[in-house]
């Protein structure tokens, strides 16, 4: 069950664009307070009782951190988007496009 989990995981990060800002810092954030939890089961010991159910489980926190450095990379940062950016796709102008082409031959 859990090679399933982690098989669809991977499936979903190999369509990520690692080179688009704030990506790769997510995943790898995420992955590590996911992890806290499993290799450190104190670290979060201090933090407030209401907490617990989200600290205390590697999957809540790994979400809830992606979730919230999602949020802020691609709609709080001040950098301007790259979404946009591509170069426009020339579209055909239909017959008036072909004749003129045609003439300049």
């Amino acid at each position: 069950m859990f090679g399933m989990v982690c098989a669809a995981g991977v499936k979903i990060l190999a369509g990520v664009d690692f080179t688009q800002r704030g990506n790769l810092f997510i995943v790898g954030v995420s992955i590590v307070l996911g992890l806290i939890t499993t290799l450190a089961p104190a670290f979060y010991n201090q933090m407030h009782a209401t907490l617990d159910p989200i600290a205390h489980s590697g999957i809540v926190m790994a979400a809830v951190s992606a979730f919230v450095l999602n949020l802020y990379f691609t709609h709080f940062s001040l950098e301007p988007r790259r979404i946009g950016l591509r170069k426009p796709v020339q579209r055909d102008q239909g017959m008036n496009a072909r004749k003129a082409q045609t003439r300049t031959i």
